[in-house]
């Protein structure tokens, strides 16, 4: 009875091993994407793989490396873009063994555009703007009045108050 026991566990970890060991030893493309002239790592550009005509993005991360892990056997096709650079050429390929790794380092030339100058201007309209100080004026009229008839009516309290104490 310990002995189909032990055998049974034993098949059970052997076949989680090999179920990680297989999923370890797939297809992957992974490369760096680097500034052509610096050679530094242009960290957030995006990869684009399309394979079978399912498209998979990637960011790359801050030492310029991407990794496209699990892929299929077949031809595939990655482009790079990036903000402030002109696009990659399309890079085509093939992938065709169980555990073929490939590497695909992409380097982006900055794209130098000339832009031209913008001119913003602006008109006020005077009657809108006349609109807003008669507001104004109107606000601060009634926010004094108010504050008045406040005053006036603590006064009368006060003096109903007053009047009532010095009564009884």
């Amino acid at each position: 009875m310990k002995y189909t026991y032990f055998i049974n566990r034993l098949l059970f970890l052997f076949s989680i091993c090999l179920l990680f060991s297989v999923s370890a030893n797939a297809q992957t493309i992974r490369g760096k994407v680097t500034d052509t002239k610096t050679g530094e790592p242009l960290t957030g550009a995006t990869v684009h793989l399309t394979q079978d005509g399912v498209s998979k993005f990637v960011a790359v991360n801050l030492n310029g490396a991407y990794s496209f892990k699990n892929l299929k056997n077949g031809p595939y096709k990655i482009q790079v873009n990036y903000v402030g650079y002109g696009p990659s050429k399309v890079r085509e390929g093939n992938i065709t063994s169980a555990n073929e790794v490939i590497t695909v380092n992409v380097a982006l030339q900055d794209a130098d555009m000339q832009m031209t100058e913008i001119q913003v201007k602006a008109q006020t309209n005077k009657e809108s703007d006349g609109a807003v100080r008669s507001i104004e004026k109107m606000h601060r009229w009634l926010s004094t009045y108010f504050r008045q008839m406040q005053l006036s009516y603590c006064l009368t309290l006060l003096w109903l108050t007053l009047c009532s104490v010095l009564a009884v």
